[in-house]
């Protein structure tokens, strides 16, 4: 039997992360893509990029409307930087392991350079949501929809800070 404490946080959890589909937006116009692409082509000149994964979050990836986009070839031609534990796809691309020339290093250095910036992203996470960085202890299913929660609420954290 679950506790009622157990029961409430589910419950505020859904009631958070249903707040998502008003306030956080996965664009779906080109002209927003292609403007993505271009703010990580200043980080480190790699180009299409619209995000980047950590394959810790890959399951989080797997249920995701973003994947969905990407496998239906709505979003152009972006593509997404991911750490060497994830898959190839035609839009998940990873750095090479063993590099042979200079043209494949720098192409691992601005792979990672890229990636590092929203490695920084989840580091402000991680500070300000504890129970990222520790780990949580629920099924999948719970975890995914806490995680959207946790984007809300950093999203409403964010449009605070800047009024």
């Amino acid at each position: 039997m679950k506790s009622s404490a157990h029961r409430i946080m589910h419950r505020v959890t859904a009631a958070i992360s249903s707040l998502s589909r008003q306030l956080i937006e996965l664009t779906t116009m080109l002209e927003e893509i292609t403007d993505a692409q271009v703010d990580f082509n200043a980080i480190a000149s790699f180009p299409r990029v619209i995000s980047a994964l950590d394959c810790h979050d890959s399951s989080i990836f797997q249920n995701s409307r973003l994947r969905a986009r990407l496998e239906a070839g709505t979003v152009g031609d972006g593509i997404i930087l991911a750490d060497g534990g994830c898959a190839l796809k035609l839009y998940l691309i990873t750095s090479l392991q063993n590099h042979q020339n200079d043209a494949e290093r720098l192409l691992n250095e601005s792979q990672i350079r890229t990636r590092n910036t929203v490695e920084r992203t989840f580091g402000v996470w991680k500070r300000r949501f504890p129970c990222l960085a520790t780990g949580m202890r629920f099924l999948v299913d719970h975890v995914l929809l806490m995680i959207v929660a946790i984007a809300v609420l950093h999203h409403k954290a964010r449009r605070r800070l800047s009024e």
